[in-house]
């Protein structure tokens, strides 16, 4: 594999791939690397949900219940955390993210109207006006399917491993898990070529 980045080139044996699988496809592409049909079948039936996210700044604590995360179920925001609260900001910063509904509805909305649709949906848990807000879409959040194997496992034209956590169960604790399996099968294919080679 030859691996090039802006400013950079490396060359591998292998590659493990753990970015959302439609960015990783689009990246194959890119470099005009062709996947058997059935591998990018399996690939292209991975989907993923997108997410709005906004972080917002007060001057006065945010006092949410403790321990400083509140699941909401009427709101356009899932969920919302009390950063300080939670001990990963020294001032009052709240981190909002959206349902996956909202979020894929009005994605491409602008700024200004997503920050203010936002803080009105929760104004009751917010000490009132923000002093900075920064809003960010991740256009693949959380994995709408996933794959039946912890790991994807491609040995032509090359060693090639995908991973991530649309491989177990969309969570981090599954793309931990897709992380170890996919060390784990890329060692094995390794060591399999090398045998074959000295074999030979």
């Amino acid at each position: 594999w030859i691996v090039e980045t802006a400013r950079q080139k490396f060359e591998a044996a292998a590659v493990i791939l753990t970015a959302p699988v439609p960015q990783s496809l689009a990246l194959l592409e890119q470099g005009g690397v062709e996947l058997d049909e059935h591998t990018t079948t399996e690939l292209q039936g991975l989907s993923y949900h997108s997410c709005i996210a906004l972080i917002a700044g007060f001057d006065k604590a945010i006092n949410l219940p403790s321990p400083g995360v509140l699941h909401l179920s009427d709101s356009i925001v899932e969920w919302i955390s009390d950063n300080q609260q939670k001990g990963i900001s020294d001032a009052p910063v709240v981190t909002l993210q959206c349902h996956y509904r909202y979020s894929s509805e009005n994605f491409e909305e602008k700024d200004a109207r997503l920050v203010d649709d936002i803080l009105k949906s929760v104004k009751e848990y917010l000490p009132g006006e923000p002093t900075e807000t920064q809003l960010h879409r991740w256009r693949y959040s959380k994995p709408r399917t996933v794959a039946s194997k912890p790991c994807l496992v491609v040995d032509e034209p090359a060693p090639l491993v995908f991973a991530g956590d649309a491989f177990v169960d969309g969570r981090i604790e599954g793309a931990y898990l897709s992380g170890h399996a996919a060390a784990r099968s890329l060692s094995e294919l390794l060591g399999s070529q090398r045998s074959k080679a000295e074999a030979s």
